[in-house]
């Protein structure tokens, strides 16, 4: 019996490593999420060109003060204008509030000029690597999602319940992470209390909206918002979503930003979170020759990957 127990975990094991290997090899196919994620990112970097001018007090002055508050406190004033971000971050998933925590690992890059948004992340399920790439513009939205690519999990796109969801996840990328990009962007601002107001934001066709809460101090706790959608069954549900950050920390470039987030859901059956983010690394206004744009696990981001 046990040298049966001993050759079943040893095919088990070379089919993992067959398994590792194929992906390894697609991975680096020119259609495989991390290579189109790659082409796109180089694409984004090379448009960058200096941002006309720093924040000022002038800019913050039209705000309500709940948000002059975040924004001074993020260490925004004095820096320059926003071109674009990345991030780098790992955490956990899951698919529902039953099911199991798989770890990943990502990066993103957004650009504020010219709106776009690229995230992808690789997460490991019973030792099978799954990875996924969301890429915004404000005139679609799409979402691919591989099994150690190989297999086509989810191809999400021209779906106009994705295209809105991504629009507030692109709002709320800007309140929680890049704070300066709000002085530029199209948001009607409506005080609710002391600690809370409420955007309204324009992004193309789009409309969203969602309410800020921040704590006695003056820092966002909490992004709220009733216009993502959420996959369920193949069935897109309008439900309350949710992001409460807390551990901010000064990143090199100066700006004070959380680095720990939960996201969850609200629907009528019981609020639960479906992830966690802990935010590894933050750079602003990336470009070709400042930044080596890197993968986790891979290397400098070029033209050819």
């Amino acid at each position: 019996m046990l040298g049966l127990v001993a050759v079943l975990a040893l095919c088990f094991f070379v089919a993992m490593l067959a398994v590792g290997v194929a992906a390894l090899v697609a991975d680096r196919s020119a259609s495989s999420n991390f290579s189109t994620y790659a082409r796109a990112v180089a694409v984004m970097v090379r448009r960058f060109v200096e941002p006309g001018g720093d924040v000022t007090e002038a800019d913050l002055a039209p705000l309500p003060p709940q948000l002059r508050t975040y924004l001074t406190r993020a260490g925004v004033v004095g820096k320059p204008r926003l071109h674009n971000m990345r991030l780098k971050f790992h955490g956990a998933i899951r698919s529902d509030g039953d099911a199991s925590w798989m770890s990943y690992s990502g990066e993103q890059h957004t650009a504020f000029d010219d709106p776009q948004r690229l995230f992808y992340m690789r997460a490991t399920k019973m030792g099978v690597p799954v990875d996924g790439l969301h890429a915004y513009r404000p005139d679609q939205a799409s979402m691919r999602i591989r099994l150690a690519s190989l297999k086509t999990l989810a191809d999400v796109r021209r779906s106009p319940s994705l295209d809105q969801s991504e629009t507030v996840t692109f709002f709320n990328d800007m309140c929680l992470f890049a704070p300066a990009a709000l002085v530029d962007a199209s948001v009607t601002w409506e005080e609710v209390d002391a600690t809370t107001v409420r955007g309204r934001f324009v992004l193309g066709r789009h409309r969203v909206s969602a309410t800020l809460h921040f704590d006695a101090n003056g820092d966002l706790v909490d992004f709220k918002s009733e216009d993502r959608y959420q996959d369920a069954g193949n069935t897109d549900r309008l439900l309350g979503w949710s992001t409460p950050v807390d551990r901010y920390k000064v990143f090199p470039n100066g700006v004070r930003v959380p680095t720990y987030g939960t996201g969850w859901w609200h629907p009528p059956e019981g609020s639960y979170a479906y992830l966690r983010l802990e935010v590894d690394d933050c750079a602003y206004n990336v470009s070709p020759v400042r930044d080596a744009t890197t993968i986790p696990g891979w290397g400098r981001v070029t033209d050819d990957v």
